[in-house]
């Protein structure tokens, strides 16, 4: 049972990260492309 619910939970913070990090980048990349937009 504990492994079971120790492996949901890694699979649960890889999946949260992984998100947070693809909209991070996302992010990233488009706040440079609205700036350079804006002043160009």
């Amino acid at each position: 049972m504990l492994t079971g619910i120790i492996v949901l939970a890694i699979a649960a913070v890889v999946g949260i990260t992984g998100s947070i990090v693809s909209v991070a980048r996302d992010g990233f990349h488009a706040i440079p492309t609205k700036t350079y937009t804006r002043w160009s």
